[in-house]
């Protein structure tokens, strides 16, 4: 995730905030970069050059 899709994700957050009469719910799933599989961290890094 990079600061492009927080902030993609906030605005979205938002939108749906304006339309309804109750409250919206954003759920976000963190995850400890340790915790990833080498190979998802070396593919992903390639995908981003």
């Amino acid at each position: 995730m990079n600061d492009k899709d927080l902030e993609h994700m906030m605005l979205e957050y938002d939108r749906l905030l304006r339309g309804s009469t109750k409250p919206a719910r954003l759920m976000l799933y963190l995850f400890a970069m340790n915790s990833m599989p080498a190979s998802f961290l070396t593919s992903n890094s390639k995908s981003e050059q």
